[in-house]
């Protein structure tokens, strides 16, 4: 079995990323990259990829370069055996060095590297679970996550939603918050309440938000 192609799809979202105005859910990010691996006997492997989804989709389209150091990843693993992980994650390392090593490079090469291991679990029949030797547990608790809501009457309102779909903890991150420390209070306190006391809120500030060690122990 062998690598025959390595796609890098960027999708398009019918809607604008943007913060919730009220208490309804929040729009994806505008675009996102989806890399797909089929191999020469029909196995395909999907991965999405969260990162600058064009520059990632160049980083694995761009042409050899003859060199071995300045490739596109497509071209350092066709025609390889995709069982081969370890081999094909350093040969790509080193394809891309002179632009690669961290960031977008890395983040389309993991996405390539999962695609194979997806296609590993279908050769052998087996979920990756047992190729990895990670089998812990069979259940795994779900939480809802989302952006934060403008007003404590909108995340109040949000929060209803959640329990009404039964999920037992809900995080808020981004949106908003971080603008105004008095409001962020209000919202935290808004979500807190309408949750009650047997489900957990979880709480993503961002990079967005500078605080000093004062005002986040305040």
């Amino acid at each position: 079995m062998k690598i025959k192609d390595v796609e890098a799809m960027v999708l398009k979202s019918s809607q604008a990323y943007a913060a919730p105005k009220g208490a309804e859910e929040a729009h994806g990010i505008g675009y996102m990259l989806v890399i797909k691996v089929t191999t020469d006997n029909g196995l395909t492997g999907y991965s999405d990829v969260e990162t600058q989804p064009h520059v990632a989709k160049a980083a694995i389209d761009a042409p050899a370069g003859g060199a071995g150091l300045i490739d596109g990843l497509r071209h350092a693993i066709l025609g390889e055996d995709p069982f081969e992980v370890e081999k094909l994650w350093y040969k790509m390392y080193k394809s891309s060095v002179y632009f690669g090593r961290r960031g977008v490079a890395i983040q389309a090469l993991s996405g390539i590297d999962n695609c194979l291991w997806s296609i590993i679990g279908q050769a052998v029949k087996q979920p990756l679970y047992k190729l990895l030797g990670a089998h812990r547990r069979d259940r795994i608790r779900a939480y809802a996550s989302t952006l934060f809501r403008p007003t404590p009457e909108a995340m109040a309102e949000a929060c209803r939603g959640y329990v009404e779909q039964g999920f037992t903890a809900v995080k808020f991150g981004w949106g908003i918050f971080g603008q105004d420390p008095k409001l962020d209070l209000e919202l935290v306190r808004a979500a807190r309440e309408a949750l009650g006391p047997d489900r957990d809120l979880l709480i993503d500030p961002g990079w967005m938000v500078e605080r000093t060690a004062e005002e986040t122990i305040r």
